[in-house]
Formats: structure tokens, sequence, C-alpha cells
């Protein structure tokens, strides 16, 4: 069992393929994972007219004394 286990790990066929699998399988999520994100851009720019509409009435409140 563990010399076929040694066998696979120094056997450079095995070594390239293992390493082309795991690069096209990288390269696949990087491609997808902006496809699999939900877009927050909405609520980002929600909570910052939010915020910014909170700031204007602070500095409102503090001009008027």
């Amino acid at each position: 069992m563990l010399d076929l286990i040694y066998f696979k790990l120094t056997d450079p066929q095995f070594l390239l393929s293992s390493l082309v699998a795991i690069a096209t399988m990288l390269t696949i999520l990087t491609v997808a994972m902006p496809l699999i994100e939900t877009d927050t851009l909405s609520q980002r720019m929600k909570s910052v007219a939010t915020e910014r509409e909170r700031m204007r009435a602070r500095a409102r409140a503090t001009d008027r004394g």
C-alpha cells in the first residue's frame, strides 16, 4: 500500500497530470467566481446614501446651534 503511494508520488506523469488538473480547476473557479457572487452594489449605494443623509442632518443640526 505504501509502495503504491510512494510510486505515485514519485511518478512524473502522475505529478504533471495532478498539477494540470488542479490548475484547470482553479482557473474554472477563478472565472466562475464573479458569476456566483451576488451584486451588492445597490445595497452599498443605499447605505452610502443613508449615511450621507445622516451626516447632512447632523451638519444642519450643528449649524442651527
